[in-house]
C-alpha cells in the first residue's frame, strides 16, 4: 500500500510517524518520571505528618487511656491544618480509634498493611487500596516507653492525586500537541524540498536514470572522468581507465584522488570552488606517458563550480583521421585540377582536329606529356617520400588553377626517415600552410602570384620555409592565429589550420616562426629536429 503512494507522501508520512513516536515516548516517559515524583514526594509528605502524629503527647496518652474522645478532638483539630484525604489512628489490635467517617471507627482496618508498624515498629510509604479508596499513606507506630501502643496512617487518595497531575501535565500535554502539528508540517515542507532536489523524480526514475547514464557512460568510446574541485573522482568510464592505463574497476576509483592514479593531473582539477574557469575544447594533454585530445567542461549550478567532466580521445587516432581527411581532400583536389586540364586540352585537341591540324594536335599531345612527365621526375627525384612528393604535384596543379606559381627552391630535398615527426603529420603540416598562404595571396590584388617553398633535411635539423606576397597578418598577433578557433579567413575560416600546424611542431619538439615579409606577406619558417645516430663506440683490437 505503501509503495503505491508518491515518494513525497511515503517521506512525508514515515517522518510524521517517527517524529510522532519519539515525542510520545520521550513525553510518556518524562509523564512516568514527573508521576513518580509526585508520589515519592506525597508518600514522603504523608509519613512526615504521621511521624509528627505519633510523637505528639496527647495522641500517646490517649492511646494508653483509650480515650477516644479526647483523639477525636485532637484529630478533628488536625483534619482541618493538614491537606491530607484522611488521618487514622487504631490501637494495637488494629481498631480504629479515629476516621474522617464516623460509622469506621471501632472497626478493624481492612488494608492488612499495618505488621511492619504494629509489630516490627517500622514507619513506611505504602500504596493500598482501603476502606475511603486506593491511596498513597505514610504509616508509623505510635510508641510509649518502647511499648507499641498503636498506629497512626496519614493518606492522600489516588483519585484526586490523578486530578492534580492531570492539571500539572496540561501545558505539557499542549506542547505535544504543538510539536505533533509542527512535525507534520515540517514533515510535509521537508518531502517537498527533497523531492525539489530530486528534480521532481521518483525514486524508480532516478534510479532508471542512473542505470541508464552508467549504461552509456560504460559504452562510449571516449574516456570520460568528472572529477570534483579537489580532484575526487566522480564517476569514470571503463575506456577511461584502459586509456589510462588503470588496472582498478570503475566502483574502486570512485571518491578517491585522481591524484592516485594520473600524473600529472592538473588538467582533471583546474580551478578553486566558485572560480570561473573556461571551457577547453580538443586540447593537447600528456598524462601517464600517453598523448590525449581533451575536452573539459565545468559542472556548476546556482552555488558556483562543483567540479569538471573531461573526455579523452587518444592523439594517434585523432592524428590519424584528420592526415586521412587532409589526404582526401588533396587528392579531390588534385583530380579536380587534373580533369580541369584534360577538358581544356580535349577541347583544343577537338578543335585542332576539326581544322585538320593534325600535326599541330600531335605536338600539343607531346608537348603537354613531355612537361608533365618531366615536373613529375623532379619532384620524384627531389623528395624521396613518395606522400610527400604526391602533395607537392597536386598543389603545383592546384596553384595553377588558382593562377598562382608555387616555386620551388632549386635546394629542397627530402631523404627521410630520421625526423621526429610522421610523414603523414608532415604531409598536413605542408598542405595546411600551403593553403594559408594560397588564401593569402590570392585576396591581396597587388600580389606577384608567387609561392615560395623551401624544404631540406640533410643539415641537423628539418626546415621548412614557405613565403608568400599576400596580405600578411593585418596588424594581428601571430601567436593569435595559432588558437584554436582564431582564424585568418574572414569568411569561413575556422581557425583549425595553423593551430594544427602548430601542434604537429609541438609534438616534435621544433620551432614555429611566423613574421611579415617585405613589402607585403608572410613568412612561416619550421624547424624540427632529427633523432641523433647513435655513435659507434666500440673498438677494433687494442
Amino acid at each position: 500500500m505503501l509503495n503505491k503512494l508518491k515518494f513525497r507522501t511515503r517521506v512525508a508520512l514515515m517522518l510524521s510517524l517517527f517524529f510522532i513516536t519519539l515525542i510520545c515516548s520521550q513525553s510518556g516517559l518524562f509523564l512516568y518520571i514527573f508521576e513518580k515524583t509526585i508520589v515519592e514526594q506525597v508518600g514522603s509528605k504523608a509519613l512526615v505528618q504521621a511521624k509528627e502524629i505519633a510523637s505528639d503527647p496527647a495522641v500517646i496518652s490517649g492511646l494508653k487511656n483509650i480515650n477516644q474522645p479526647q483523639i477525636s478532638d485532637i484529630f478533628s483539630r488536625r483534619n482541618e491544618l493538614s491537606d491530607a484525604d484522611y488521618i487514622v489512628i487504631a490501637d494495637r489490635q488494629g481498631l480504629r480509634l479515629y476516621h474522617p467517617n464516623p460509622d469506621y471507627i471501632g472497626e478493624k482496618i481492612t488494608s492488612g498493611d499495618n505488621y511492619d508498624a504494629l509489630v516490627l515498629g517500622r514507619s513506611y510509604v505504602s500504596v493500598k487500596k482501603g476502606q475511603s479508596g486506593l491511596s498513597i499513606r505514610g504509616k508509623t507506630p505510635v510508641i510509649a516507653g518502647n511499648k507499641i501502643i498503636g498506629v497512626v496512617s496519614v493518606g492522600y487518595l489516588v483519585s484526586k492525586l490523578s486530578d492534580r497531575i492531570f492539571e500539572y501535565s496540561l501545558p505539557i500535554l499542549s506542547g505535544i500537541v504543538i510539536a505533533t502539528i509542527l512535525t507534520i508540517w515540517g514533515a510535509y515542507n521537508f518531502s517537498n524540498h527533497i523531492k525539489k532536489q530530486m528534480f521532481n523524480m521518483e525514486p524508480k526514475e532516478i534510479a532508471q536514470s542512473l542505470q541508464i547514464k552508467t549504461s552509456i557512460m560504460q559504452t562510449m568510446y571516449e574516456g570520460i572522468i568528472a572529477t570534483k574541485n579537489n580532484g575526487t573522482i566522480l564517476n569514470i568510464n571503463r575506456s577511461a581507465i584502459e586509456m589510462l592505463g588503470i588496472t582498478r574497476d570503475p566502483s574502486h576509483l570512485t571518491g578517491r584522488s585522481i591524484q592516485e592514479f594520473v600524473t600529472p593531473a592538473g588538467f582533471f582539477m583546474p580551478c578553486k570552488e566558485n572560480e570561473n574557469i573556461p571551457d577547453v575544447n580538443d586540447e593537447l594533454m600528456t598524462c601517464n606517458g600517453e598523448t590525449f585530445i581533451a575536452t573539459r567542461v565545468k559542472m556548476s549550478d546556482e552555488n558556483g563550480v562543483l567540479g569538471t567532466v573531461v573526455s579523452l580521445r587518444k592523439r594517434d587516432n585523432i592524428t590519424t583521421l584528420t592526415t586521412q581527411l587532409a589526404q582526401v581532400q588533396h587528392y579531390l583536389d588534385n583530380l579536380r585540377v587534373i580533369r580541369h586540364e584534360h577538358n581544356n586540352q580535349l577541347s583544343t585537341l577537338s578543335g585542332l582536329l576539326q581544322i585538320g591540324e593534325y600535326q599541330k594536335a600531335l605536338e600539343l599531345l607531346e608537348s603537354t606529356n613531355n612537361k608533365r612527365q618531366g615536373l613529375i621526375d623532379l619532384v620524384s627525384q627531389i623528395f624521396k617520400p613518395r606522400i610527400i612528393a604526391g602533395l607537392l604535384l597536386g598543389k603545383i596543379s592546384r596553384a595553377e588553377e588558382l593562377g598562382l606559381t608555387l616555386e620551388i627552391d632549386p635546394m629542397s630535398a627530402l631523404d627521410g626517415g630520421d625526423w621526429k615527426i610522421k610523414e603523414d603529420e608532415l604531409c598536413a603540416l605542408l598542405g595546411n600552410v600551403l593553403d594559408n598562404a594560397f588564401e593569402s595571396s590570392i585576396k591581396n590584388p597587388g600580389s606577384n602570384k608567387i609561392i615560395s617553398l623551401f624544404i631540406n633535411d640533410r643539415s641537423q635539423e628539418l626546415i621548412l620555409v614557405v613565403s608568400d606576397n599576400g596580405i600578411g597578418f593585418e596588424g594581428r598577433d601571430p601567436e593569435e592565429l595559432i588558437t584554436r578557433g582564431v582564424s585568418s579567413k574572414k569568411e569561413e575560416g575556422h581557425g583549425i589550420g595553423l593551430h594544427l600546424v602548430s601542434n604537429y611542431v609541438a609534438k616534435a619538439g621544433g620551432t614555429l616562426l611566423m613574421e611579415e615579409a617585405e613589402p607585403q606577406g608572410a613568412v612561416f619558417s619550421i624547424y624540427i629536429p632529427k633523432f641523433r645516430k647513435q655513435e659507434d663506440t666500440s673498438y677494433e683490437g687494442v
